[in-house]
């Protein structure tokens, strides 16, 4: 049962805090691992956890992809249903990542869902659309975490694991590419053909498919 915080008030004795209607609010009271901390034995800080490790892979996938838009602001994570994602709560620029519900147990999947997820940060829209070349490189800094931190996964989406490859043919050879391109658009979604070919030297049929949203390529490669 969820755990309910109840605010209420009469007609006639609004109650408000900080300028906000005080509302019924209702906590989920389902158990979630990598929460808890404890201090280290050495005193000067305290064990990793989910949210410490966000902030971890979110600096490491900066210094890879180039820094992230900050006029939003990533308020935290979420267990829910068999798919992770961002979503937009309050639409006012706030972003919380959901993991999956199995998640919720399993802390190298709840690790390995974040790394991906993570990426999403650095360019977000408000919306679902990102480009096969941003769920590429979300799915390689997935598969990155996955070896740093010995979560023994690995991909087994087929559109990931193609996304991968595309992602990989355009880091070929000059791997600060991203954070050049990030420089010049930083926006994936705002990428096109015409700018990969002539910004990243590559051919105009990988550029097609790097900059195809990633829900079309997704039901044309399943």
């Amino acid at each position: 049962m969820p755990i309910g915080l109840s605010f209420s008030s009469t007609a006639n004795d609004s109650l408000s805090v900080f300028g906000r209607n005080c509302v019924s609010i209702e906590l989920s009271s389902l158990p979630a691992l990598g929460f808890a901390t404890e201090p280290l034995p050495t005193r000067d800080g305290f064990r990793f956890t989910l949210t410490t490790l966000l902030s971890t892979l979110l600096t490491d996938a900066e210094q890879m992809f180039g820094p992230r838009d900050l006029s939003y602001t990533p308020v935290g994570i979420e267990f829910y249903g068999d798919r992770p994602y961002i979503w937009y709560p309050g639409n006012n620029k706030h972003i919380s990542i959901i993991l999956t519900d199995h998640s919720r147990q399993d802390t190298s999947q709840a690790i390995f869902q974040l790394a991906h997820e993570v990426v999403h940060l650095l360019s977000p829209t408000g919306g679902a659309n990102a480009p096969v070349i941003e769920e590429g490189l979300s799915a390689l800094f997935q598969e990155r975490a996955n070896q740093i931190y010995n979560l023994n996964l690995r991909l087994v989406s087929k559109p990931y694991i193609v996304a991968t490859e595309l992602a990989n043919e355009l880091l070929r050879g000059q791997p600060d590419i991203i954070r050049n391109l990030r420089k010049k658009e930083p926006t994936f979604s705002n990428w096109t053909p015409d700018f990969l070919v002539s910004q990243a030297n590559i051919s105009s049929s990988l550029a097609v498919q790097l900059c195809e949203p990633f829900l079309d390529f997704e039901t044309r490669i399943k």
